[in-house]
């Protein structure tokens, strides 16, 4: 189910807000951040402006940049979220290129180290993340329906529903949806301590 125009705002609006503070915490200028991150500086002003949202590929590249997982591109992990998350609460947000969807239904938290993401993505696209946010970051992708192709340090994984790839990402990783219909998953990712 496609987000509504006003949700979509609200949560471009709060990454907005939130890179750029993470930005200004980590004591960096645009210029710093284009060049640790790739993304050119003047798409980095309209991002954190709220006038453009981020594809997947790009928001891979700034939690590289700032070294952060995802989802903590969206939500601090001192904030204090509920211990509850309800499906239709969650924080969603949508890919405008891809058409990529990702649900936090275990947001980053004080005091856990394990977040969890519902992801849907369309059949026939696919998302390349150049460089993992942190060395050695463990995730686990737990396929519920279609079928999803991953590329991790050169070697294809076919998953195919009820599937799970373990993985301590080291190199960039490409999802593929590559199924007659979008592939849903849940991706586990473990923050070192």
């Amino acid at each position: 189910m496609r987000l509504n125009p006003e949700n979509e705002k609200k949560v471009r609006d709060q990454l907005a807000q939130r890179l750029e503070a993470l930005r200004q915490r980590k004591g960096l200028s645009l210029e710093e951040v284009a060049a640790k991150s790739g993304v050119s500086r003047p798409t980095l002003s309209r991002i954190e402006r709220g006038e453009t949202s981020p594809t997947a590929a790009v928001l891979g590249k700034l939690s590289t940049a700032y070294e952060v997982t995802m989802s903590q591109l969206f939500l601090d992990v001192d904030s204090d979220a509920p211990s509850h998350t309800s499906w239709h609460s969650a924080l969603r947000w949508r890919d405008p290129e891809t058409g990529f969807e990702r649900r936090m239904i275990g947001p980053p938290r004080r005091g856990y180290d394990v977040e969890l993401v519902h992801s849907e993505l369309p059949n026939g696209q696919q998302i390349v993340y150049d460089h993992p946010p942190l060395q050695g970051i463990e995730q686990h992708i737990i396929l519920l329906s279609g079928e999803l192709h991953i590329l991790c340090a050169s070697e294809w994984h076919i998953l195919c529903e009820g599937d799970c790839l373990s993985l301590h990402l080291h190199d960039s990783l490409v999802f593929l949806s590559a199924g007659r219909t979008l592939a849903r998953y849940i991706v586990v990712t473990r923050r070192p301590q």
